[in-house]
């Protein structure tokens, strides 16, 4: 679960602190729990990452590793540009038959068939050789120039 998300479901009265705890408790039975981690460990130490999250989908780019997320056909996740390339090498899942292929062929098997795909986005989104901090502001720039034509190259 993510950090912030026990604080949230009691402060808007969703579920009570028991249900809560029972909630929390069941996802410290089936694996790693982090609420104050070290992500860049975690992301280097993992074999891929299963996120219903628009967070981290960038920054786990940088592994090179599988990353499946879940998402409905539906869903109204708004990707920028430069990320669409990214993103579609990804593994979606949006219901429990894909998501059962998925878990087979990535995570039982050990088999990565979107892996050449994703490095290529990953390197051309330059996640592998450049600092976050240098791509903000590059993109910054670009935003506030208004050049689509740089946003929207592969």
């Amino acid at each position: 679960p993510h950090p912030l998300l026990r604080r949230a479901l009691t402060e808007r009265g969703l579920m009570t602190r028991e249900e809560v705890d029972a909630y929390y408790g069941a996802w410290e039975s089936i694996g790693v729990a982090c609420y104050d981690a070290d992500y860049p460990g975690l992301f280097m130490d993992s074999y891929a990452m299963i996120t219903d999250s628009g967070s981290f989908l960038v920054e786990y780019a940088a592994t090179g590793r599988p990353l499946i997320h879940l998402r409905p056909h539906d869903s109204d996740l708004q990707i920028l540009p430069p990320n669409r390339r990214l993103f579609s090498s990804y593994y979606r899942v949006s219901d429990v038959a894909s998501m059962l292929s998925v878990f087979r062929t990535v995570l039982e098997r050990g088999e990565d068939p979107a892996k050449e795909a994703r490095i290529s986005a990953a390197s051309a989104s330059g996640v592998f050789n450049m600092r976050a901090d240098v791509r903000i502001l590059r993109w910054l720039d670009v935003l506030s120039s208004k050049r689509k034509d740089v946003l929207c190259k592969d």
